[in-house]
């Protein structure tokens, strides 16, 4: 059986190994593991937004490298092929819109409106930071409004 010949991957580095994904040498890379090496399409992606928090491209979720499981920065496909590690082809997705949308081929259908009809987007969307669910600001405020209006008359509150 012949090997193909990879050459060398987008993101530089040397191939280290044939996995499900490509890996690359690049000791001292901030997303290195112990034995300096990196997957290469998460180099590709770290090297194209850099460190700190970023929005999901799917959701708009707000993500970090090395953050918990369903907050860090996952390097995404776009045309699901793992072995395309152009940047143009990398995008940063939550641990939520990634398993979805490989799933489901395309992004999770996400509501426009919440179920009194208020738009879910800019200032009235709130992305629930422990699990990335969206809601309605509009509507958690009338449910409070509410449940402090039922506490005044009943005397809990002065």
């Amino acid at each position: 059986m012949e090997k193909k010949k990879l050459g060398r991957p987008q993101g530089g580095g040397l191939v280290a190994k044939t996995t499900r994904y490509r890996k690359i040498k690049l000791p001292g890379h901030p997303l290195a593991q112990k034995d300096g090496q990196v997957y290469a399409h998460r180099a590709v992606l770290f090297d194209k937004i850099g460190p700190g928090v970023h929005s999901c491209h799917w959701c708009g979720l707000h993500i970090a490298w090395g953050a918990s499981k369903r907050n860090s920065i996952l390097a995404d496909h776009v045309d699901n092929d793992k072995w395309n590690n152009s940047p143009e082809n990398i995008v940063p997705a939550c641990y939520r819109c990634n398993l979805h949308r490989h799933e489901l081929k395309s992004a999770p259908v996400l509501k426009e409106t919440c179920i009194h009809g208020h738009e879910l987007n800019g200032s009235n969307l709130y992305v629930r930071p422990d699990n990335g669910s969206r809601q309605c600001r509009a509507c958690k405020q009338a449910a409070f409004n509410r449940l402090y209006k039922k506490r005044k008359n009943e005397g809990e509150i002065k």
